[in-house]
């Protein structure tokens, strides 16, 4: 059956990759193809809502759509968790390079976080794209979190510690 997504150029491709992802889907399987016919199956099953939502926020807060690079490797993290380059290029079949640049770009535009340095270093979807905290939590694992939480305390006491003895400073003024 025809449905006119797929070209002769393959653009069509593309297409169908790019949709799947941003209306929360399951990937699409070319592997019936062959070198003169291409077979498409699309699986069926409920949308990922909260991924979806995600992507829409996104793409409302900054007015540009999400290249298919990005949406792919998304799409890993939110299978993989924490993943390095090697591990997304894997599991999206783009080039090493293409990887690398869209993953610091969106470092860079507060949808992935970093660990580690080098060959060592991991992505994973940033806290902030992550409705429900407890999920974030699984993919970070607890200690950076108790981490974040000590450091806020902290600064918090130092505030408080410096507001006591600038009130008593003042007091002793009067």
């Amino acid at each position: 059956m025809r449905i006119g997504l797929a070209e002769r150029s393959g653009r069509g491709v593309d297409r169908i990759y790019e949709g799947s992802l941003l209306y929360g889907r399951q990937l699409p399987d070319y592997t019936g193809s062959s070198a003169t016919s291409v077979k498409l199956f699309i699986p069926r099953g409920l949308p990922d809502e909260n991924f979806v939502r995600m992507l829409s926020e996104e793409q409302q807060r900054t007015g540009v759509p999400l290249s298919l690079s990005s949406l792919l490797i998304l799409n890993a993290l939110k299978w993989g968790r924490r993943m390095s380059v090697g591990d997304i290029q894997q599991a999206t079949h783009l080039l090493e390079s293409k990887v690398r640049a869209a993953a610091e770009r969106m470092v860079e535009a507060g949808l992935l976080e970093t660990s580690g340095n080098g060959r060592n270093r991991a992505y994973i979807i940033s806290s902030h794209m992550y409705q429900n905290k407890i999920n974030y939590v699984r993919q970070t694992g607890i200690e950076k979190l108790r981490y974040k939480v000590s450091r806020t305390l902290s600064d918090a006491f130092r505030s408080r510690i410096f507001l006591y003895s600038l009130a008593f400073s003042l007091e002793m003024l009067t």
